[in-house]
Parts: structure tokens; C-alpha cells; sequence
């Protein structure tokens, strides 16, 4: 099958291969009803997000060469990883400070959270790959059309007005 390569396609292959390869990820290490839970968790907390800011970050580079935008889309992965791993270190402290939960109940929600979190970023890493460098991966046309959105390249020939030729003179006539 073939995808057009947009924005919205790219990020929401990634999204569906991500949660396709955490779901197995996370059958591996516990019984199927955890599984299903954790990839819930990690749809709609981990996944949406990185959907909505891969569109984004796709709009702002279509017209950037395919490494590029990878990269790019690397990086959102990172950021949101990041981010979660900052609200988990901030929820162990806000947690440990106030005393609103035992010791227990707030180190088996930060081991929870925390395995969500590399299981959420080596299966997006795995999907951004899978998706540029094997879904998209014919770059013939590319060099005949333009990019993969079908944009014309940055450097295209400047448009030169045709001439035309004058017209023929009329024929003088004598009196």
C-alpha cells in the first residue's frame, strides 16, 4: 500500500506502529490486561501529544531534505520523553513533601510511570525509523517532482518570459 507522505499520514504511522510495538512490548513483560492498560496510557498520554507536535513540526519543514525531518521528529520524541520524566520527578517530590500518598503507592506509581516512559521512547524511535526508512523509502521521484509532498525544490530554474518573434513586415507599395 502506499501512503502519501504528509504530515498527519507521517505522524499517524508512527503513532499506530508505536502503539502496535508497546502493546507487544508490554505483553512481553506482564499478563495481557496490564498490557492493554499501559498501551492506553501510553496512547493517550504519551502518544497524542507526540501526534499533534510531529504534524506541527512537519508542517514547519516540508520543504527541508528527509534527514532533516526526521531528525526533527527525533527530537519531538525526546522533548516529550523529556517531559514526562520531568512531571515524574516532580510528582515524587510534590508527593514525598506533602505526604498525600504511603512510600510504596508513590514508588510503584514512579516505577509505572517511568517504564512507560523508555517503553514509549525506544517504540516511537522505532516507528519514526520503521516509517522514513522503510515506508518512504523510494527517493526516485524525488529528483523528478520535487519533495516527498510534491512541492516544487527551492532551487528550480527561474521562469523566463518567451519572446516572440516580430512580425513580418508588410510589403510597400508603390503608387
Amino acid at each position: 500500500m502506499r501512503f502519501k507522505q504528509t504530515p498527519a499520514v507521517e505522524a499517524s504511522l508512527v503513532y499506530g506502529i508505536s502503539l502496535v510495538l508497546s502493546f507487544l512490548a508490554l505483553l512481553i513483560v506482564g499478563a495481557p490486561g496490564k498490557a492493554l492498560l499501559f498501551a492506553e496510557y501510553i496512547a493517550a498520554l504519551l502518544l497524542m501529544p507526540t501526534w499533534v507536535l510531529i504534524v506541527i513540526v512537519g508542517l514547519v519543514t516540508k520543504r527541508v531534505e528527509k534527514i532533516r525531518r526526521v531528525s526533527y521528529q527525533a527530537m519531538v520524541i525526546v522533548a516529550v520523553t523529556a517531559a514526562v520524566g520531568a512531571f515524574i520527578n516532580y510528582a515524587r517530590a510534590d508527593f514525598a513533601t506533602n505526604a498525600k500518598v504511603g512510600a510504596k503507592q508513590l514508588e510503584t506509581f514512579v516505577a509505572t510511570f517511568t517504564m512507560l516512559d523508555v517503553t514509549y521512547f525506544f517504540t516511537a524511535m522505532a516507528a519514526l525509523a520503521f516509517t522514513h526508512f522503510f515506508i518512504f523509502r523510494k527517493q526516485q521521484e524525488v529528483a523528478v517532482r520535487g519533495n516527498e509532498y510534491g512541492v516544487p525544490p527551492r532551487t528550480a530554474t527561474p521562469r523566463v518570459k518567451p519572446t516572440r518573434p516580430a512580425p513580418p513586415a508588410k510589403p510597400k507599395r508603390n503608387k
